[in-house]
């Protein structure tokens, strides 16, 4: 753009040397030159770096406006460009940026510049100013995006994959005594423990085709979050959230931990509602198994005039007054509120927790999305 402008400058208006230096981010006191047309684009190589404490495009940055000279060599402090004679006229206008001088457009000659060529300069250096402003405002919006699909990724890792490691390492460290006790029982937990390994491979999988560039992709398209085809979504396209909480919760809770499940009052909803409440579930119920102490865990999801709910109660130790959110909870708020809805962290009396989430309600036919 800097480039194409110093060209236009000197082939448009016929200015015959051009400049378009910015200040350095990292040491503002630095204009580097490295914008060059007409003469000083042919004659200069390399990249230059000057002080602004010295010459006329230095003072345009400290004064912050245009400084047109008749004849430089009057000027104290003036600096020959490299390679060359240098001109006699110089005129030098401060670029705006958010308020702030970021560079200088720059145009020297051997006769003097009168008012008509200073405006003229003052109108590219304001075009250029807007310009630089939205290619930053582009790139930080670039930057944003990245970052936010970098949490909804953590958010997702933590949500899928984790859990069911997490559920692997609980059976696991349960499997030597169930097959003391009983050799048909340790082989039901060892069957447990190789479906819930072959969930979080296929998590895993899905995870990796999304990071795929779309020109890797068979579609040439990314994969949507809500088009994973991660373990249960089968079930929740065909059936609902009753029909896939459960066979995830079995999966999930040790034999030791007693599970209540009611979904009479429910209606099947839009899918990625239903997968946010199927998230939200698999994350409460495995803090309820790592966490509470609780010996009963009840799962239920009914709708009203307007919303769905995920009630997941426990009778443990409910939550700390001091407990802070981590990635858990904040992961649960935001997949509810990217939808509509809300958590809400409700103790029990005498002692427990219930973890609801809330939907706006939006029914579906089973097997539509």
């Amino acid at each position: 753009m800097l480039q194409q402008a110093a060209d236009a400058v000197h082939d448009v208006l016929e200015f015959p040397n051009v400049d378009i230096p910015l200040l350095d981010p990292d040491d503002p006191g630095v204009l580097v030159v490295e914008i060059r047309g007409g003469g000083y684009k042919r004659q200069i190589q390399g990249i230059d770096r000057l002080p602004i404490e010295r010459g006329v495009m230095g003072k345009a940055v400290r004064e912050r406006r245009a400084q047109r000279v008749d004849d430089v060599g009057a000027v104290p402090g003036y600096i020959t460009p490299p390679t060359t004679e240098g001109a006699r006229a110089e005129l030098a206008v401060p670029i705006f940026c958010a308020g702030e001088v970021v560079g200088v457009v720059n145009v020297e000659g051997e006769q003097p510049y009168d008012e008509l060529d200073q405006r003229t300069i003052e109108i590219i250096a304001d075009h250029l100013g807007i310009a630089i402003q939205n290619a930053r405002l582009h790139e930080q919006n670039r930057e944003a995006a990245v970052w936010q699909e970098r949490m909804r990724l953590r958010g997702e890792l933590h949500d899928s994959v984790t859990q069911i490691l997490s559920s692997i390492s609980l059976l696991a460290q349960a499997l030597p005594s169930a097959w003391r006790s009983s050799a048909q029982e340790g082989e039901r937990r060892a069957k447990r423990l190789a479906e819930l390994a072959q969930s979080a491979f296929a998590e895993m999988r899905a995870l990796l085709r999304e990071l795929r560039p779309p020109h890797e992709s068979h579609s040439g398209r990314h994969i949507l979050p809500q088009n994973r085809d991660f373990l249960g979504l089968d079930r929740l396209r065909d059936g609902g959230l009753g029909a896939a909480l459960p066979k995830l919760l079995e999966a999930m809770i040790p034999e030791t931990l007693a599970r209540r499940y009611r979904f009479d009052r429910y209606r099947p909803q839009h899918l990625p509602h239903e997968e946010a409440m199927y998230r939200v579930c698999q994350e409460a119920v495995s803090n309820v198994i790592r966490h509470s102490g609780a010996r009963e865990v009840a799962v239920e999801a009914h709708v009203d005039a307007n919303h769905a709910y995920l009630s997941i109660r426990d009778d443990g130790g409910g939550l700390p007054p001091t407990a802070r959110g981590g990635i858990g909870l904040k992961s649960m708020r935001d997949r509810l509120a990217r939808l509509g809805g809300e958590l809400q962290l409700k103790p029990m009396l005498p002692n427990g927790l219930d973890v609801v989430a809330c939907l706006p309600r939006r029914d579906r036919e089973i097997g539509n999305a």
